[in-house]
């Protein structure tokens, strides 16, 4: 659990615009998606995240690396693998935790936003999916040196542009 405290309290300590908009746009995209779509989400997250970060770490290290040959497989270290899985454990707890808080404690009570219904499991399947969806930013940057985030703002309207293209982000 200390591994994902650390993680969420170094994603939130320099909070920016742009991360505070990916923070906003988890609820919206949830809208769409029941519980198990969530679920599935994250799983889905994790996995690119994992691929994205092992190529990223082979890239700094200067080895070439391809997910789909045998070879470049067999460089994969398990300490990498292990951290994947403690991972998925404690994003794991954490939605186990809400889903037990939500069932005695609010017996299951449902928050109505924007004509859907939500449960607590629901908004604790938001964060780790916000976390990841970051991370897959940066390891695609670590590599390819650009922000897909960042280029991707630019298919958004002229006034929203200029909240990223603030300087102190």
């Amino acid at each position: 659990m200390t591994r994902v405290m650390t993680r969420v309290r170094e994603f939130f300590h320099e909070i920016t615009i742009g991360k505070s908009v990916l923070i906003l746009l988890m609820p919206l995209i949830s809208i769409l998606i029941d519980l198990k779509g969530l679920i599935f989400a994250l799983c889905l997250m994790i996995t690119i995240d994992l691929i994205t970060g092992i190529i990223k770490y082979y890239h700094g290290k200067n080895v070439k690396f391809n997910i789909f040959k045998v070879n470049s497989l067999l460089l994969i270290q398990s300490e990498l693998l292990r951290c994947t899985l403690k991972k998925c454990y404690e994003y794991g707890f954490l939605f186990i935790v809400a889903l037990i808080i939500d069932l005695l404690v609010f017996e299951g009570m449902a928050v109505s936003l924007v004509g859907k219904e939500f449960i607590i499991p629901e908004f604790a399947l938001i964060i780790p999916i916000g976390i990841e969806t970051w991370s897959i930013f940066e390891n695609i940057e670590g590599v390819s040196g650009n922000n897909l985030f960042k280029k991707l703002v630019s298919f958004l309207p002229e006034k929203i542009q200029k909240i990223f293209s603030d300087a102190n982000n």
